[in-house]
């Protein structure tokens, strides 16, 4: 009731419902996701050995499945009712019943494909019975000039071991453990050339030794330069605006530049806008940016390039989406103004919009 009852309404608009868990309040459910994992403690275990980026996205969605035990292995299928088997032995070893640890980890015929690679960089393992337990210690003995190849290393074997099984199950073939291991080490060979495409290596020689493709070898592609500001064309004027709330006091503030294609300040402005949310001070400061733009200049064939970082208020005044039933007076009336004079809207990263943030900011006081 305290909060109620100081609390002191505006008439810019209509109450509306407004999501505490987003910057634009509005209810989305990546949002809150955000908020529920925020609060759950997290070893950064997928992150770190399953969504790596290294393998192709199929056999990285079947390493997740490993580490969830949802292979549909023979145990499996038989607890599923599947008719058909004559028994749920390996179909590598023939000796264990086919879990998802023994055919992946404990068969003697995968256990002699781990040890192969562990052998190349001189490192030991002991068996751990978990798929997670066993790519964690995996990841910690990770030699430090080989921390790409080596993390991909257990996505080549376990896709490798599950096609081979499948040839064995579905087409009768026999096992051949020293092809098993090419077509592994082939299959490393190809995923690094497809991933890092400034590698020098040749497809034949990693092949033969993937352990050439140390890490300085594996360039990933350079970062785009980052973007900047870039002043208007002729006849035109670019209005840059921004809009910030505080999250302590809730109090606004809206802020915008407006430069010429020399890229000369002709003015920029600063003020508050009370206690509103974010989207709102968004919408205010673009009806305040565009009439200041317009009263500079007496010039009637110069058009307005107006730059905003708020994607849901381009999207609005774009017409790109429908703005909440609280917002559609406002962007109602703000299209019918830059429709009349012939604004032109874009929506740009906020990297490019420091100097209207700023502003924005500043007119919160």
């Amino acid at each position: 009731m305290n909060t109620l009852n100081n609390f002191k309404p505006n008439n810019l608009n209509h109450d509306w419902v407004s999501w505490s868990g987003s910057g634009d309040g509005i209810f989305t459910v990546k949002s809150l996701k955000s908020i529920l994992l925020g609060h759950i403690p997290s070893k950064n275990f997928w992150d770190s050995f399953v969504w790596v980026g290294l393998a192709p996205p199929k056999t990285e969605l079947f390493v997740w499945l490993v580490t969830k035990g949802m292979v549909p292995v023979k145990s499996e299928l038989l607890k599923r009712g599947c008719t058909g088997l004559s028994n749920d032995l390996c179909t590598l070893c023939n000796e264990t019943s086919e879990t998802v640890n023994h055919l992946f980890f404990s068969c003697k015929v995968s256990w002699t494909l781990w040890t192969h690679f562990l052998s190349f960089s001189r490192q030991s393992l002991s068996f751990q019975h978990n798929p997670i337990d066993f790519l964690e210690e995996w990841g910690a003995i990770t030699p430090s000039q080989y921390r790409r190849l080596w993390l991909l290393i257990p996505f080549a074997i376990l896709w490798s071991i599950w096609l081979a099984r499948n040839e064995i199950t579905f087409r009768g073939l026999k096992l051949d453990q020293l092809q098993l291991l090419q077509q592994t080490k082939h299959r490393i060979a190809c995923w690094i050339t497809a991933k890092f495409k400034e590698c020098s290596i040749p497809l034949e020689a990693l092949t033969v030794d993937p352990f050439l493709a140390k890490d300085t070898s594996l360039k990933l592609p350079k970062a785009p330069a980052p973007k900047i500001w870039t002043p208007p064309p002729m006849g035109f004027l670019k209005l840059n605006i921004d809009g910030a709330v505080s999250l302590e006091s809730l109090k606004g503030g809206i802020g915008g530049i407006i430069r010429d294609p020399a890229g000369l300040t002709l003015m920029q402005f600063s003020t508050a806008c009370g206690v509103v949310p974010v989207t709102l001070a968004e919408l205010l400061v673009v009806k305040e940016g565009i009439y200041k733009t317009i009263n500079l200049t007496s010039d009637l064939s110069v058009r307005i390039i107006v730059e905003s970082d708020c994607k849901s208020v381009v999207d609005w005044l774009t017409k790109s989406s429908n703005p909440p039933v609280a917002f559609a007076p406002m962007v109602m009336e703000l299209t019918k103004i830059i429709e009349s004079k012939g604004v032109i809207l874009r929506l740009i990263p906020r990297e490019c919009n420091t100097r209207a943030d700023a502003l924005a900011k500043s007119g919160i006081g």
